[in-house]
């Protein structure tokens, strides 16, 4: 999906590689586990990472929130390149694949694209394969996360 609202205004490029990780995915069916996200947003010489992390979420909801909140700081109109490696995001967005899981994130990507107000172009690259750097620290950043939650989860059920 690209929303394009301002015409014929020399837009400012940001690109944005993204990546989300659970630790159980698909050990047990997508059941929820801890999980992170994280975002590096390149514009000009300016570099900002972002992550986070989620208690109970799937592979799928941690890419889907590591777009969101990459677009979410986004201040003013412009050309956004996304660089991640969900073929399921890029495809559906791109292809207009089935929207069947996590439509709550889906409505939420939706509503953030309209008011960013952004020209946004969708790219699918090999994930896990050492051959982009900002994908691969997207992925320790988000795996981090993930791990920093799990620990700090069983050490909560230490003290129960």
């Amino acid at each position: 999906m690209r929303t394009l609202i301002v015409k014929n205004a020399k837009l400012n490029v940001v690109n944005i590689w993204t990546d989300g990780s659970c630790l159980n995915n698909g050990l047990h069916k997508n059941r929820p586990s801890p999980g992170g996200w994280a975002a590096i947003l390149i514009y000009k010489n300016h570099i900002k990472e972002l992550s986070g992390s989620i208690k109970d979420t799937t592979n799928n909801r941690a890419e889907l929130l590591a777009i969101i909140n990459a677009l979410k700081i986004i201040k003013k109109p412009c050309k956004i390149n996304i660089i991640t490696d969900s073929n399921l995001i890029v495809q559906t967005l791109t292809k207009g694949w089935k929207k069947s899981k996590n439509t709550d994130l889906w409505l939420e990507l939706n509503i953030v694209m309209i008011e960013i107000q952004c020209d946004i172009e969708w790219t699918w690259i090999k994930g896990h394969s050492n051959t982009n750097i900002y994908n691969e620290r997207c992925n320790t950043l988000a795996q981090i996360e993930a791990m920093k939650l799990s620990a700090m989860i069983a050490e909560e059920s230490l003290g129960e």
